[in-house]
């Protein structure tokens, strides 16, 4: 087994050096002659020059110079920028499938807003305040940028609140495939300065304070709403609850 270099590779390094290639150098393993950039670095630790060569190729006395392949195919450890929920945003975003197109409709300028406040409150009690945080921690599947400030909410709620035309639209668009409905009522309390709205009324559990009364229309077999209504006991005294459901009425 050869460990010099034979005569054609020195020959081959000679005419390298000629042509001004310098800083090479032949190794020799294996009967095979690899060729090298040799240089030097100085070593803080030790003081002295170091050597460092860097392997460039092999060379064959019927092949010539080969020069090394490039690793293309080389796996590189993928760098994690972000870590973000996605198991319960898909589902709620599977579940709103047929909701989302009458929101975008009816509410154009806020339904990105109303989409996402929907689906942190379906995952948490979200107060508005930190509503901006919780969305960055959940994949955007619906690439969607809503404007989740305070202030922003705020304004949405009350803008949208106040437009009963175009919450009948966003009811009115779902395609309903069911012959029956489910109505649930239900109430909250308010102790608000400011808050006319809720006023003291009759409830289950017989609590004198001023109360919202809130009416909501499902589908009974997917659970879909089709109507809500939110009011005080005045304005609806249990006899203001309207529907235009027109399926089967029985």
């Amino acid at each position: 087994m050869t460990f010099t270099i034979e005569p054609w590779a020195k020959k081959w390094l000679h005419e390298q050096r000629q042509k001004g290639t310098k800083c090479l150098e032949i190794k020799v393993s294996n009967n095979k002659h690899y060729v090298y950039k040799s240089t030097t670095k100085y070593n803080p630790t030790t003081k002295k020059p170091q050597k460092i060569s860097i392997y460039q190729g092999t060379l064959d006395p019927q092949k010539g110079y080969t020069p090394k392949q490039k690793n293309n195919n080389k796996k590189t450890t993928p760098k994690i920028t972000s870590i973000k929920e996605t198991g319960t945003i898909r589902l709620l975003t599977k579940c709103a499938t047929q909701i989302l197109t009458p929101l975008k409709e009816s509410f154009p300028n806020n339904y990105e807003q109303l989409y996402a406040l929907a689906i942190l409150r379906c995952i948490n009690q979200t107060p508005l305040k930190r509503a901006a945080t919780y969305w960055e921690k959940l994949e955007n599947i619906q690439q969607i940028n809503p404007a989740l400030s305070p202030k922003s909410l705020s304004n949405m709620l009350q803008t949208t609140g106040s437009d009963r035309d175009a919450q009948n639209k966003v009811f009115a668009k779902i395609d309903l495939d069911c012959a029956e409905l489910a109505l649930d009522l239900s109430e909250f309390f308010s102790a608000s300065q400011t808050t006319s709205f809720a006023e003291k009324g009759y409830n289950k559990k017989h609590d004198n304070c001023p109360q919202i009364n809130i009416v909501m229309a499902v589908t009974k077999d997917s659970g879909t709403p089709v109507m809500v209504r939110f009011a005080s006991w005045k304005h609806t005294g249990c006899k203001d609850v309207v529907c235009d459901y027109k399926g089967d009425e029985s």
